[in-house]
């Protein structure tokens, strides 16, 4: 039998407690007191969401008012050179990404909690993970273009072609747990860096030509297969590494770490990679073609392969050929600085993580329940 009065309370984290049943069946009196209890809880409630949404967008948009103008002033840089514009863009983004960082430490709850990185571990992982994905950001998008409009192949065979260093991928970041058992996690890190450092300075060899595909399928299979570790362990090491109480907000900032690096990578390393082929194409270019095929021709090689459609064979070859040579001259460029960046990663990884134990270890480290320990003492 039901009471005649029932209030629902909400007791999850971040709703307000606010009576949502019981009017029907009340006295008068019973029903002013709960009209009461309502009035003075359903404007915490309406408060308190209100706040929680408008403390999301003005962090959203503290973030996009941080990131945007650096993305913008890396690329216009790429594009047009260095320009009053472009260095106020970055330094604009650079000023508001300190202000924000500033206000996030001031405040009680901050949305992005900063006091995470007090732990060294913490920061080394989180950083591993940053790094690593602005490198594969970037050689990403240009291996993509590399087999399409270097190497001529369509967009299924290019798919098709990447197939296999997926699968060293997928495999390598589930054997990484397992061998975190009984190798110190640190070490299985360093040792997935160096595989994939490895595989970076191996596109710096990618040119145009017999055995170029060849070389760009090796090194990416390299660069994959060492990556797996590093995303296998990150979420076990920057979890791992913060207080218990904060682990919701440490797994946060490894996936948002990881999707930055991403968005990073593609934008500096690529646009690197653009400003490099601009430069090789400038003087390139013949003389005596039209002036919007030498234009689109010293853009990007994407735009030069367009420009060439419907031209005679022999002048199409003297624009495609000095094109995808400057495009492998960004694509090595940009594949070594990844490796050298890689290798940094791989010191650091092996000195300020080299503390973290094996999991088997960690694991038979912690004691046993207070009730099982007493269970097992004897009469």
């Amino acid at each position: 039998m039901l009471p005649r009065k029932i209030r629902v309370n909400s007791v999850a984290p971040g709703y307000i407690k606010t009576p949502t049943m019981g009017v029907a069946g009340m006295t008068e009196e019973e029903r002013r007191e709960f009209e009461k209890q309502g009035s003075e809880t359903t404007p915490l409630k309406r408060n308190g969401t209100v706040d929680e949404v408008a403390a999301a967008a003005l962090f959203l948009a503290a973030d996009a008012a941080a990131i945007l103008p650096v993305v913008y002033g890396v690329k216009e840089i790429a594009k047009h050179g260095v320009e009053p514009v472009s260095l106020i863009a970055l330094v604009v983004g650079i000023a508001l990404g300190i202000v924000f960082a500033r206000r996030q430490l001031r405040l009680a709850d901050p949305m992005l909690d900063l006091s995470l990185f007090r732990s060294r571990a913490f920061s080394m992982a989180l950083g591993v993970m940053l790094f690593a994905a602005v490198a594969i950001g970037g050689i990403y998008i240009l291996v993509t273009q590399y087999l399409q409009m270097v190497a001529g192949l369509s967009p299924l065979r290019a798919g098709l072609w990447l197939l296999p260093a997926a699968a060293l991928l997928i495999t390598s970041s589930m054997l990484a747990p397992i061998a975190a058992r009984r190798i110190r996690p640190g070490n299985v890190t360093a040792i997935g860096l160096i595989l994939s450092a490895i595989g970076y300075f191996i596109l710096t060899q990618a040119h145009v030509g017999a055995g170029g595909l060849a070389t760009v399928m090796i090194g990416f299979s390299f660069v994959y297969t060492g990556i797996g570790p590093v995303m296998g362990l990150s979420v076990s090491l920057i979890v791992g590494s913060a207080p218990p109480e904060k682990a919701g907000a440490a797994s946060a900032l490894q996936q948002t770490s990881s999707d930055f690096g991403l968005a990073v990578g593609i934008a500096a390393l690529g646009s690197l990679g653009t400003a490099i082929y601009r430069d090789g194409i400038a003087d390139d270019v013949p003389s005596g073609i039209l002036a919007w095929v030498a234009e689109a021709s010293r853009d990007t090689l994407a735009r030069a392969l367009d420009a060439v459609q419907g031209l005679p064979g022999a002048t199409a070859a003297q624009i495609v050929t000095p094109a995808r040579e400057a495009f492998s001259s960004g694509f090595s460029t940009v594949a070594l600085i990844a490796g050298i960046l890689l290798s940094a990663l791989t010191v650091l990884a092996l000195t300020m993580l080299r503390h973290v134990a094996p999991t088997n270890a960690a694991e038979e480290a912690v004691p046993e329940p207070a009730a099982l320990t007493k269970e097992k003492r004897p009469v």
